[in-house]
């Protein structure tokens, strides 16, 4: 998922922003599709036309939109120099599998992975049932 921005971008916010909510299309269309992701990279350009990628390997397979947003907030935080302009922002999965894995050491790890895929798919049914601005992230609403 990609967005090019009308005009260069300055706000680390408001990248963020943007980058949440190319996480969640992401992970919408990992679970519509049964998959997870092992590696998660996002795309940069900068006003002269300058296009990097940074890309990071996950510890385990998923398909939770948490999960990709912070992989990419991080790959984020390490590629934007402070004041530096944004033209374009992608957000993309890869090394992708079929199916969950489930970890038989690490419980914590398990429930909260469960109760995330729980969240994200009843997001997406509503989304599914009611359209995609049914439910919002308090942090996607743009203040007036």
């Amino acid at each position: 998922m990609i967005v090019s921005f009308v005009h260069d971008v300055d706000d680390v916010a408001e990248l963020k922003r943007v980058l949440l909510s190319l996480s969640e299309e992401v992970g919408r269309d990992l679970r519509a599709d049964g998959l997870q992701a092992r590696t998660v990279a996002i795309k940069l350009r900068w006003p002269d036309f300058t296009t990097i990628t940074r890309q990071s390997t996950l510890p385990r397979p998923t398909d939770s939109t948490s999960e990709v947003y912070h992989a990419a907030e991080a790959l984020l935080a390490a590629a934007v120099q402070r004041g530096a302009k944004v033209r374009l922002l992608g957000v993309r999965a890869s090394n992708l599998v079929e199916g969950r894995q489930l970890s038989l050491f690490d419980d914590d790890a398990v429930a909260l992975a469960g109760k995330r895929s729980r969240v994200d798919q009843a997001v997406d049914a509503i989304r599914e049932r009611f359209g995609d601005k049914s439910i919002r992230r308090a942090s996607l609403i743009k203040r007036r």
